[in-house]
Formats: C-alpha cells, sequence, structure tokens
C-alpha cells in the first residue's frame, strides 16, 4: 500500500542519516543491521544498484562481528540475485555458492533457501546444464508445503521450471504430466498451454 511504502521510504532516510554516527562509532554489529535493512527497502523498490552495494556492506562484517553466520545468507542470496539480474552471471554464482555454504552449514533450511535453490536451477538452467537445474528446481520444490495455500503460486512456478527444463531436453511425457498436473492449481494457465502446446506440436499430436 502507499501508507507502507511511505514508511518504508521514511526508515530507509533514517538509516542512512544514522549510519555515518555509528560507523564512527565502530559498532560494526549495528551497522551491519542497518546496511542490510537498508539494502532490503532499496531491493523492495527495484533500486538494485544501491541495494546491491548496501548488501556488499553489510558482508564486509561477517570476520569482524560476533553473531550468527547465518544472518550473512540473506545479504549473500540477494546481491547474487541482483548480480545475476544484471547479467554478471559469475560474480552471480560466485555469491550464491557463500549462500549455498551457509545454508548448509544451518541445516539447509534457511529462510530463503527455497528461493537459492530456485535460482541456481534457473543459472544452470541458462547455461545449458539441464539435469543439474532440475535438481536444484527440485529442491526448491521439496522446500514448500502443499498444505499452505500461501505457497501455491511458488510450488507452480517452480513444478513449471521443472517442466520447462524436461521439454529443453525432450523428455515429453514427464513435462505434460507436470504441465498438467499445474494445471489443477489454476495459476499461470497460459502459459501451461502453451507449453502443452508446445509439447503436442513437436510430438506431432495435432488432436
Amino acid at each position: 500500500t502507499e501508507a507502507a511504502d511511505n514508511e518504508y521510504r521514511h526508515a530507509a532516510r533514517l538509516f542512512l542519516q544514522l549510519l555515518p554516527a555509528v560507523q564512527r562509532s565502530g559498532n560494526d554489529s549495528l551497522a551491519f543491521f542497518i546496511q542490510l535493512k537498508s539494502g532490503l527497502i532499496h531491493h523492495y523498490f527495484d533500486s538494485l544498484e544501491p541495494a546491491k552495494n548496501l548488501y556488499l556492506d553489510a558482508l564486509t562484517h561477517r570476520n569482524k562481528i560476533r553473531i550468527v553466520d547465518s544472518f550473512f545468507f540473506k545479504p549473500s542470496l540477494f546481491t547474487g540475485n541482483i548480480l545475476y539480474r544484471q547479467d554478471k552471471l559469475d560474480s552471480a554464482i560466485l555469491y550464491l555458492r557463500r549462500a549455498e555454504q551457509l545454508n548448509l552449514q544451518f541445516g539447509g533450511k534457511l529462510d530463503g533457501s527455497e528461493r537459492l535453490y530456485n535460482l541456481f536451477g534457473v543459472v544452470h538452467y541458462e547455461t545449458g546444464n539441464y539435469r543439474q537445474a532440475i535438481i536444484y528446481f527440485e529442491k526448491a520444490l521439496a522446500l514448500l508445503s502443499e498444505q499452505n495455500p500461501s505457497e501455491k503460486s511458488l510450488r507452480a512456478n517452480y513444478k513449471i521450471n521443472i517442466g520447462s527444463t524436461l521439454l529443453k531436453i525432450e523428455e515429453y511425457d514427464a513435462a505434460k504430466k507436470i504441465f498438467e498436473e499445474v494445471l489443477s492449481y489454476n495459476v499461470f494457465n497460459n502459459e501451461l498451454y502453451h507449453k502443452l502446446g508446445l509439447i503436442h506440436l513437436r510430438e506431432k499430436d495435432f488432436s
């Protein structure tokens, strides 16, 4: 809502006003959280470059402060996400790998793990490593609950990603099965019918 957006903008201004004094005081823990939260706000408004710079600033504190390493998972993940969106694939993979290491260190289920695995799947898909892409998409899907209605769109999206990868490697029956299953979710139907149409076309099934 507009009210919420205004609150976020106000918070961002306060954080930026506060940060220089915090840095001068040497309170690295507080500086980390200010940079992280400021980065999240800029990311929310799709201001990618300032968001990325704030995440990178936050990550510089990893070896200087005594907080649980899991706090560095999200700035690593989101930095990788932004670098991917900026077509800086090698750098994106570097930060995604760091996020993955942290995630594995804490049992593989940190908040945002499914985003990490899905993004890794997308990266592997775009670089032609389709089997590895499927593994990561399936990891992302496994972290979602079929019983949670708020995750329906994410489940559909990850299943479509798996189906699209199967379509790419010409495993048409498996892809068709997934697309037909996702139709029951009643989301992304136009995309699903398009992909099912492609399968019928490639199989020369014009019925």
